[in-house]
């Protein structure tokens, strides 16, 4: 198993997000509009880009009920993808 960082840059003006690759060392936080998570457990056979897909494909909304700041930076591979929600 192995984990991966993500960065997820959301352009409020577009209403767009873009996804992508993150330096290993980078801190799991939210800087201005640019959030690095991780995600963790993933199978040593599944392509980075399936990771990228899956979490696109994944709406985070640990952020409601809590003034706006994410309360998680960290998910299990198999908590994302396929058009699931994360409380």
């Amino acid at each position: 198993m192995r984990t991966l960082k993500l960065k997820t840059i959301c352009n409020l003006s577009a209403s767009a997000v873009h996804n992508c690759l993150q330096h290993p060392a980078a801190k799991l936080e939210m800087v201005g509009n640019v959030r690095t998570v991780e995600i963790t457990d993933i199978p040593e056979d599944v392509k980075n880009a399936d990771v990228l897909k899956a979490w696109n494909e994944t709406a985070d909304a640990s952020w409601l009920g809590n003034d706006g700041e994410y309360r998680r930076h960290s998910f299990q591979f198999a908590e994302i993808g396929g058009g699931r929600i994360i409380w």
